[in-house]
């Protein structure tokens, strides 16, 4: 029974490595505009992606409206991983953003502030929320790490997270093909990983007070509070993981 088993596993183990990933094309980034369609989209997370190149450097421009998605990005932040042998390693990785919960000095946060006047209610709400997300940029190959600003337009690699003027959160960044490797490659594989988080008992309870507190003061606005209640009921959402890879062939 047990080498049957064992062949079962072993069945599945081979099945699942033979599972090809999606591919998509690379498009020249200087063909990339405002209008341009984004080329990949998961239903799950409701995260769009588009990638670009040029001859030294690789874009990858990361897109949502969904709200589950941008807590976890905003609080758990987002790995890029890129496999130059078109599998599904995870050795090399650009991390942005990096959660800290220090806040940002006071010229950063005029910064912030610049960018979200004259924008909808959700976009502000967003902005404020990525009031809270590091500057620090980190990128892993081989168990070295590079590490770089993300408000340094003249560092290696440049990343950039911010709201649009939906409201939705729009993550770009270039890397150089020659951090990524030291031989040319025309395909490879790229891992879009964002973890989950469960919400603390604190936090619920928290949650749970405000809630009642909001009932007792608006009967008389039912709609109202049937979507307060809605967003304290999906909190489940959050503590799964995003967890996407496929293939991409370079433009020439």
């Amino acid at each position: 029974m047990y080498k049957k088993l064992i062949i079962v596993v072993a069945i599945s183990v081979i099945l699942s490595s033979c599972v090809s990933l999606p591919v998509y094309h690379s498009i020249n980034e200087s063909e990339f505009d405002k209008e341009t369609i984004y080329s990949g989209y998961d239903t799950n997370s409701r995260l769009r992606w588009l990638v670009s190149n040029d001859s030294l450097n690789l874009y990858i421009r990361l897109d949502t409206e969904n709200p589950t998605t941008i807590k976890k990005i905003v609080n758990l932040g987002i790995k890029i991983q890129i496999d130059t042998t078109a599998k599904k390693n995870e050795g090399m990785f650009l991390n942005y953003p990096i959660f800290e919960t220090d806040q940002l000095s006071r010229k950063d946060k005029k910064r912030v502030e610049s960018n979200i006047n004259n924008l909808n209610e959700r976009t502000v709400k967003l902005g404020l929320m990525l009031q809270k997300t590091s500057s620090t940029v980190k990128f892993i190959k081989e168990k070295k790490i590079h590490i770089f600003n993300a408000y340094d337009k003249d560092a290696d690699v440049t990343v950039e997270l911010k709201a649009d003027d939906n409201g939705n959160l729009q993550y770009f960044t270039k890397i150089p093909f020659n951090l990524i490797s030291n031989t040319k490659f025309n395909i490879f594989s790229l891992g879009i990983n964002i973890d989950g988080f469960d919400i603390d008992m604190q936090d619920k309870q928290n949650e749970k007070n405000n809630n009642n507190i909001f009932n007792s003061n608006a009967d008389k606005r039912k709609g109202r509070h049937s979507s307060e209640t809605s967003s304290f009921e999906h909190r489940p959402e959050l503590a799964k993981d995003i967890d996407i890879w496929f293939k991409v062939n370079l433009t020439n």
